[in-house]
């Protein structure tokens, strides 16, 4: 507290020092968080009033998975030379994967990626981000159950999110663990563990899923068991392996997902990717500064996504699978995860907008029209 006071009262005469501007920063984003959490109240109440337009959506069940700092330029899926993701690669070459060639992240850090992707807040509008109206918001407007399962701490506003779902399974408590950096068992398998202990719900089911995935430290990620590549050689190394154990994760995900909750549709993105040659990192700031001098930088907003189906959803909605497949090598943001979801769900205006949902024919971004960086940076800049 000491600290935070004899910086505050510096600001004035070093505004533009690294302290100085994480404390605004901070301030900043602690009052969005506030107004954001403080305009709920008026959203469900919009929403209550169109629920007679919004009953009319889908009864199948549906999941959202959120991936943690998972760069889409070290998976095998997508051409990496080690074989990273021996599950994705499999499935998705027997069609039973739909992987997007060229997804990109809205910004450089979870919290700011995500107030984005999981809300319908996006770099292409002008709805202001207090009146966004969230996934968990709109799904249960529409009648679904929602089950929020995150192995990510809950302060934040991904946790303000998850803090709406009408079954929650806050999974990490190491709230002393702010960089991440303990080997702590914190591992993602406490979500296979938590998927098989809870019963499938009676109604219609969202499932929203948030991975610690890769975070670094990365070989804190993992168990001994996924040690492939020595993880005391090099940082890379250690990130390869979180990447492949992600993979076993998923796999397991998919198969309860599928099999035991019925699901009709799933998703897959990550909040951003990771720069692994320079300083093994991510963040806005760091990105900004350094993508045009640095191509690996630009691995910061490259992230994998990809779809998966019920044999019964493809057979009942062939249009949007063929739409999806003739976009797989379309260029798109994660920002844009909100409208694709509710594409699937069959969740009507005034709500939803298809220009934005890659699964309809009327997604029409070209690579000319996508930013990242919440509209900073041109998104052909950073190939």
């Amino acid at each position: 507290m000491l600290t935070i006071v004899l910086v505050a009262s510096n600001i004035a005469f070093a505004e533009k020092t690294y302290w100085a501007r994480t404390l605004q920063d901070t301030i900043k984003r602690h009052n969005q968080i506030e107004s954001f959490t403080a305009e709920s109240a008026i959203r469900k109440q919009q929403l209550n009033r169109d629920k007679h337009i919004l009953s009319t959506s889908t009864e199948g069940n549906f999941a959202l998975i959120i991936g943690e700092t998972h760069a889409r330029s070290n998976m095998s899926a997508y051409g990496y030379r080690r074989n990273t993701t021996p599950w994705l690669t499999k499935y998705a070459d027997n069609d039973n994967i739909i992987l997007l060639k060229n997804g990109f992240s809205n910004a450089g850090v979870t919290t700011s990626s995500l107030e984005y992707a999981l809300t319908a807040k996006n770099q292409y509008n002008n709805i202001s981000y207090a009146n966004a109206v969230t996934i968990t918001e709109i799904a249960q407007a529409s009648g679904f159950n929602v089950v929020w399962i995150s192995n990510q701490v809950d302060d934040n506003i991904v946790g303000r999110i998850g803090h709406e779902a009408d079954q929650q399974y806050w999974l990490n408590k190491n709230h002393n663990d702010t960089w991440l950096r303990q080997k702590n068992q914190t591992f993602d398998d406490r979500i296979i563990n938590c998927l098989k202990s809870i019963a499938k719900p009676s109604k219609k089911t969202l499932y929203i899923i948030n991975l610690l995935g890769s975070h670094a430290s990365y070989n804190c990620r993992y168990p001994s068991d996924f040690n492939k590549w020595d993880d005391s050689d090099s940082l890379l190394n250690a990130y390869d392996n979180s990447v492949l154990y992600n993979d076993y994760i998923m796999s397991n995900i998919h198969k309860l997902l599928f099999e035991k909750f019925a699901v009709d549709g799933m998703l897959y993105f990550a909040d951003h990717g990771e720069e692994l040659k320079l300083k093994f990192c991510h963040g806005t700031e760091y990105f900004y500064n350094n993508y045009k001098k640095h191509p690996s930088v630009k691995e910061i907003v490259k992230i994998p996504i990809y779809f998966s189906f019920s044999n019964k959803f493809k057979q009942e909605n062939p249009e949007l699978i063929s739409n999806l497949k003739n976009n797989q090598e379309i260029f798109f943001t994660n920002d844009m995860i909100y409208d694709t979801m509710l594409g699937l769900m069959q969740i009507p205006t005034p709500y939803y907008q298809s220009k934005f949902d890659i699964t309809s024919n009327n997604y029409s971004l070209t690579l000319k029209d996508l930013r990242t960086i919440h509209g900073k940076v041109k998104l052909e800049d950073c190939l």
